[in-house]
């Protein structure tokens, strides 16, 4: 079973309560999407949205056997 996944790295977050309240979190590899379980040959499109930085997304990929165990994974940089 092939998964793949869109990510988003540099992001920011503003914390205003709890223990980080006051603090700003930097944040990478931030799951966007999820495809998958697909074919182990696919061909897939993700539609990205407004707010999200083009030259920070990535794409990983990872297979699974039927057991669910991992076979590979690999990751890139998505847009340059």
């Amino acid at each position: 079973m092939l998964h793949i996944v869109l990510y988003e790295n540099r992001l920011r977050s503003h914390v205003v309560a709890g223990e980080n309240a006051h603090r700003t979190l930097d944040h990478d590899y931030v799951a966007r999407k999820l495809a998958g379980p697909l074919a182990p040959v696919a061909d897939h499109r993700f539609r990205l949205q407004p707010d999200w930085k083009a030259a920070d997304l990535g794409v990983a990929v990872f297979m699974l056997d039927s057991q669910g165990r991992t076979l590979q994974a690999l990751a890139r940089p998505g847009c340059p």
